[in-house]
């Protein structure tokens, strides 16, 4: 089998000196990297595109949302020991939910 041009990282030479070629990754899932975000850094805005502006605390609450899980206020929040054990599925109220089961 022929070797992968993209063993190479051809694409390394068109950056600039200043940005790194390997970027280490964090030792935690995306989803605990927001919650510490979002518990230091609240109010901070994490994000500003055409005129829109969202707090790393107000991106916590979508992603919450979408997953199903209750909405704490940043009063009362604190960040958990672990990551939640289920991330439910995000669908329409009507819609019926699969098991392992039947799939």
């Amino acid at each position: 089998m022929p070797e992968s041009p993209y063993l190479s990282r051809p694409w390394l030479k068109s950056y600039d000196f200043w940005v790194p070629t390997d970027v280490p990754q964090p030792g935690a899932s995306l989803y605990q990297v927001l919650q510490v975000a979002a518990s230091q850094y609240t109010d901070r805005p994490a994000t500003h595109f055409l005129g829109a502006e969202l707090t790393f605390w107000q991106i916590k609450q979508r992603v919450d949302s979408l997953a199903g899980e209750p909405q704490p206020t940043p009063k009362n929040y604190a960040q958990p020991a672990s990551p939640p054990q289920t991330l439910r599925r995000w669908s329409h109220p009507n819609a019926r939910q699969s098991t392992r089961h039947d799939r």
